[in-house]
């Protein structure tokens, strides 16, 4: 099994691991479009979330890395926190499920919306 190493913002880093906390309590997975810091450029990452999902939170002691702006981190997490309200009240669903403010993971970034 390999070790990536995916360098984000540390509010979208928390929001992952909570929500990979959730998908793992209710047996289910899904997959998260993240923006990344990768060889001093931002990038984007599809991670992977479900039961046997072993992430591992660092800090970053790279100062190039540390002042890359991310784009759409905002978004991201507005995203994220949305698919955790959703697991949490209607127990099991994953956020992949077709609605009318959840763009589709191929489409990149989710478009930043009011929440409802």
């Amino acid at each position: 099994m390999g070790t990536d190493t995916l360098v984000t913002d540390g509010r979208l880093a928390d929001l992952l691991t909570d929500y990979a906390r959730q998908l793992a309590r209710s047996g289910t997975a899904d997959t998260v479009v993240l923006p990344v810091a990768r060889e001093g450029a931002a990038e984007q990452a599809t991670v992977l979330l479900g039961p046997a999902s072993q992430i591992t939170l660092t800090e970053s002691h790279d100062d190039e890395v540390d002042d890359l702006d991310l784009p759409d981190v905002e978004a991201v997490i507005a995203d994220l926190r949305r698919r955790l309200d959703r697991l949490a009240g209607h127990g099991g669903m994953t956020g992949n499920e077709d609605t009318d403010d959840h763009e589709s993971h191929e489409e990149g970034f989710p478009e930043d919306e009011p929440e409802r």
